[in-house]
């Protein structure tokens, strides 16, 4: 406690060293002045915090010393200490470890209430020795500190963790469906009864990875595509459901071969984000038209397996059905199409006769 109040007598004059912060970007006017009795007031009133203790540090002498002040506030398993300039337009905050030196004070009660109502971010550093509190404030940036990691983490931080996790994951999706859209889904593939993606993926990239035959998940559809040992399985599950889903061992795998160049462009994506680069395009080489019946005639231990995924958390049940509803109705039209290009070595048409399953 010490040791933080004396750091609020030193820190006033950094905001000199902010001139691109002396004004708001919301009005472009300079930032308002706050008082601190009116902003115990505020918080005391707001109901988000369990205690509010406000603690004079420095009494001023009405002329060139400011009057300082502490506020201490706890919410949620949370402590905050708002530094406060008596009617000055700045302040310090401290989030537990967390040390933000310049924080407007009229957007202090802002900033509290977007870390206790979970709207903050944390994140590892690349590194991993430091975690990194993010707190957006609309139209105004991001105010963004960091701590050392001890292998400490509070319950606040790994809840915040998996929400920006999760907004990370529906912004890469979002953003790869908006790449997607530039590549075509009309073409002379409509009229094949299969179609050999591969020529249109080296196309798009050198490699798909290093996965090995061995290490697929057998629940990964017959054909050319298909994941070996990935790095936790999350990255194709939350971006690309409709073709890739997380197994047994929690790792990627293929559960819908692409059909036109938009579906393979998508799972090209996925692949080459892939960190532990566990994808692989050599499927040809390995499957024969006898591993594709026997694959076929052990698809109930797929819907078992299905079923049993439904209740869990790791893939989306939409997408789980999706792979029922394909196990019923069309992979099989698809694994034909896919024996004739095993046995023929080329694309059969429309209406070509295809082998039996």
């Amino acid at each position: 406690m010490g040791v933080l109040s004396a750091l609020s007598r030193v820190w006033t004059g950094r905001a000199e060293e902010r001139e691109s912060d002396r004004r708001a970007r919301r009005s472009g006017e300079p930032w308002p002045t706050v008082e601190a009795a009116g902003f115990v007031a505020e918080a005391g009133a707001s109901g988000l915090f369990e205690s509010v203790e406000a603690v004079e540090v420095e009494a001023g002498d009405g002329g060139r010393s400011p009057r300082l002040v502490d506020v201490h506030l706890d919410a949620a398993g949370r402590s905050f200490i708002v530094m406060l300039v008596d009617g000055g337009d700045h302040s310090r905050i401290v989030c537990d470890g967390y040390v933000f030196d310049w924080v407007p004070s009229c957007l202090a009660m802002e900033f509290l209430t977007t870390v206790v109502s979970g709207q903050a971010e944390v994140a590892f550093s690349r590194s991993g020795r430091h975690v990194r509190l993010g707190v957006p404030l609309a139209d105004e940036g991001t105010w963004r500190e960091s701590r050392s990691f001890r292998g400490d983490l509070e319950p606040w931080e790994l809840d915040a963790m998996g929400r920006t996790w999760n907004r990370t994951l529906e912004r890469s999706a979002a953003d790869l469906r908006e790449r997607l859209q530039r590549h075509p889904t009309e073409g002379h593939w409509t009229q094949l009864a299969y179609w050999d993606p591969l020529p249109t993926a080296r196309a798009l990239t050198a490699t798909m990875g290093n996965g090995r035959w061995e290490e697929r998940s057998r629940l990964n559809v017959p054909g050319p595509f298909y994941a070996g040992e990935t790095d936790g399985g999350l990255n194709g599950p939350h971006r690309l459901p409709e073709h890739v889903l997380s197994g047994d061992e929690h790792h990627g795998f293929v559960h819908r071969q692409p059909v036109n160049p938009r579906e393979l462009a998508g799972l090209v994506r996925i692949a080459e984000d892939e960190p532990a680069g566990g994808y692989a395009w050599d499927g040809d080489e390995h499957w024969t038209p006898e591993a594709v019946r026997e694959w076929w005639a052990g698809r109930d231990a797929v819907r078992a397996w299905i079923a049993g995924e439904l209740g869990g958390d790791r893939n989306e049940p939409a997408a789980l059905r999706r792979y029922a509803a394909h196990l019923d109705d069309g992979l099989e039209d698809y694994l034909r199409g896919y024996l004739f290009w095993l046995i023929e070595r080329r694309e059969p048409r429309l209406g070509e006769e295809l082998p039996e399953l």
